[in-house]
């Protein structure tokens, strides 16, 4: 997949034009060891360090997670260390929902400029005051404002959380699954090879049915 040329889906969001600035990284984060039933990973090496990979890894559960009730969507945030102290509205499920579908052609588009731009226009379109914040788990950055309502600051989190991976890892590092009938998204920030699926099982899945593939065909 080349992020670097072509044209992709487009996005329902208003994109303007605008620079993509490469944030400073260097401020002392906390580790993150959460797990989300609706993230599509492949173990550890699919992680990194720090509280910016929070809002990455609840990116990619967000969207993976379709029309999840509040209730779930309510357990998947708490997943992510988001402080969520009663149950979601109908109306905070709703944004959330439509913020997810705003989200997927970050990972679905193929053109480099096209990625920037979505992204640029999802930031503009939050309330955005990044600041240090020290609550027992060491300095750490927020990005939506102090106090700022929860919606708020999961996207917040999530839109910088993409942004810091298309700065340091490249948008190719964002994707949707190859796997047939899979259209579930994935963020690679291993250190290793380019990922294309969203999971093992996918990788498994389409392996066994490209060797089944090859020796079905008649011989040349």
């Amino acid at each position: 997949m080349d992020r670097g040329s072509g044209a992709g889906p487009r996005s329902g969001v208003q994109v303007p034009a605008g620079d993509l600035r490469r944030p400073d990284p260097d401020v002392r984060v906390m580790e993150l060891r959460a797990k989300s039933p609706y993230v599509g990973g492949m173990g550890r090496s699919g992680e990194v360090t720090g509280y910016r990979n929070d809002g990455v890894q609840t990116a990619v559960a967000l969207v993976n997670a379709g029309d999840a009730t509040p209730g779930e969507l309510a357990e998947l945030l708490v997943s992510y260390k988001f402080k969520v102290d009663r149950p979601l509205t109908g109306e905070e499920a709703r944004t959330l929902r439509a913020w997810a579908r705003d989200l997927r052609p970050v990972f679905a588009e193929t053109a480099l400029e096209r990625v920037v731009d979505v992204l640029n226009a999802l930031m503009l379109s939050v309330p955005m005051h990044p600041h240090l914040s020290d609550h027992g788990l060491g300095p750490h950055l927020h990005y939506g404002p102090p106090g700022a309502p929860l919606v708020d600051r999961v996207r917040a989190n999530t839109a910088v959380g993409l942004a810091f991976v298309v700065c340091e890892r490249g948008a190719d590092r964002l994707g949707v699954c190859l796997a047939r009938g899979c259209d579930r998204v994935y963020a690679d920030v291993s250190r290793g090879p380019r990922r294309q699926y969203c999971s093992k099982t996918c990788l498994n899945r389409a392996t066994v049915a490209a060797h089944r593939s090859r020796k079905a065909a008649p011989p040349t």
